[in-house]
């Protein structure tokens, strides 16, 4: 009787670990599967977070070169502008030159009729 108590207090004891063994098993499951599912989304995440930084280096790249021509027209406007400049003072000397004659002309004409 004392050997089938003994038996008997071992099997308890035994099936007490393996329930013990298979609650810790079912945990260590959920939390695989919960650590899987984080990976994945961040596996997603990083998948995301990557496309949105090449769009991002494709639209640098674009205002970059949107920035260099925009440059280039500026200078092409600032020498047509110098360009403009430079021929209106010598349309300005020109026309001082022009009157200048004129008034020498009229003068003349004034003293020829006198």
């Amino acid at each position: 009787a004392a050997l089938r108590q003994k038996h008997n207090n071992s099997m308890a004891d035994l099936g007490e670990q393996i329930d013990t063994i298979n609650k810790n098993k079912a945990k260590s499951e959920k939390d695989k599967a919960n650590m899987e599912r984080d990976l994945q989304e961040a596996r997603t995440g990083l998948e995301e977070a990557m496309r949105d930084r090449a769009n991002m280096e494709k639209n640098c790249k674009m205002t970059q070169a949107s920035i260099v021509e925009t440059n280039q027209k500026l200078d092409e406007i600032a020498r047509a502008l110098n360009e403009a400049d430079s021929t209106k003072k010598k349309l300005t000397v020109e026309n001082q030159d022009l009157n200048r004659q004129i008034e020498e002309t009229e003068n003349s004409l004034n003293n020829l009729q006198k």
